[in-house]
This record gives C-alpha cells, structure tokens and sequence, in this order.
C-alpha cells in the first residue's frame, strides 16, 4: 500500500497537528482504551517507519531494530561501513526529531496514543476488533540476539565458500554445505 502511496514526516506531522480528534464519537466497542493505544503506538511506529525512503527504512531496521554490526549491514546494502554508520546516524537523528516535535509519550508534542484512538480508528489505522500488534506473541529479546548472532556466524561461515568457481561443485563444498545444514547457527535461525 504505501509503495503506491508514499507518506512523508511532513504529511504525518500535518496529520497529527491538524486532526479533529475532538469530534469522533467512541467507537473503541468495548475494548479497553489503554490497550488499543498501545496497538496505536505501535501502528505509529510503523508508520514512521513508512515515512522512509526503502533504503533508509532498511538501514534503520538493520541497525536499530536487528542491531547488525556495520561491516555486514554495509555488505548487504552495498556500501563502506562508514557510509552506512553515518546514514544510520542521520537517519536515528530524523526519527528522534519527529518524536520530539510531535509526539507526547515521548517527546514533548501534543499527541497522546490514548487521545488519539477514536481517530485512528475513524481513519482506519487500528481496528478494535482485528489489533495486529496487542495479539503478536512477544519475542524474548535474548531469542532476538540469538537469531542475529547466527545470521552474523552464518556470514563469517560464508568466507569458507569463497574458493569455489561458480561452475564447480566438488567433495568438499558438499560437504561445507552440509556441515553449514547441520550447523548450531542455522538450527537457530530456523526454529525462529
């Protein structure tokens, strides 16, 4: 949906300052307030996230939310580490901008998730009936280091493949590949 309609911090900064949240009637159905605020906070979350360009939203995931160490985030997106710790900086620094300016959890703006949910509900952003994130099992954070400790093993196995040519396949990388297979590393990042 929002490659086809992109927001900006602009449109959401408009939104949040010029909405008519005093006049939407209570449609929260009976669930309670505080929860569907949190359900919001995290929609907000993920809307900010949309306000990104793709390659910003993705340098931001990989290095806020997944924490991946620099030389590999760089690998990935084609660029030095450096470049990559810089544009993170940048893009950190955009984040914690608009949540000074706008948001009341957080910064000191005038939004308030609990305020504000009879709208978002008006406008479709969170569905008292349907909430995608209140519902989500919640993943250990030590699962989390885990996965992303084995997906950096994983990247550092990847250096023992770099002797083979593209057209051959020997004995030996079978084997790699099987050993990789079976791997503690790998076993990690399926159950997850």
């Amino acid at each position: 949906m929002f490659a086809h309609y992109p927001l900006s911090f602009d449109y959401y900064g408009n939104d949040i300052e010029n909405a008519k949240i005093e006049d939407v009637p209570d449609l929260t159905q009976n669930v309670e307030k505080e929860i569907l605020a949190e359900e919001l906070k995290m929609s907000c979350t993920n809307v900010m996230l949309q306000c990104l360009d793709m390659e910003s939203r993705c340098i931001f995931i990989l290095g806020t939310m997944f924490k991946i160490d620099s030389r590999i985030a760089g690998d990935i997106l084609e660029m030095t580490p450096e470049a990559y710790r810089q544009r993170l900086s940048r893009i950190r620094k955009k984040m914690a901008d608009f949540l000074g300016e706008y948001c009341g959890e957080y910064g000191s703006g005038r939004c308030r998730c609990k305020e504000r949910v009879n709208y978002a509900i008006q406008s479709h952003r969170i569905n008292p009936l349907q909430l995608n994130y209140m519902t989500a099992a919640e993943i250990p954070v030590q699962t989390m280091i885990d996965v992303k400790n084995a997906m950096e093993d994983i990247d550092d196995l990847s250096q023992d493949f770099s002797f083979c040519k593209p057209y051959q396949s020997p004995e030996r990388t079978r084997r790699l590949i099987q050993e990789f297979l079976d791997s503690t590393q790998f076993s990690i990042i399926q159950k997850s």
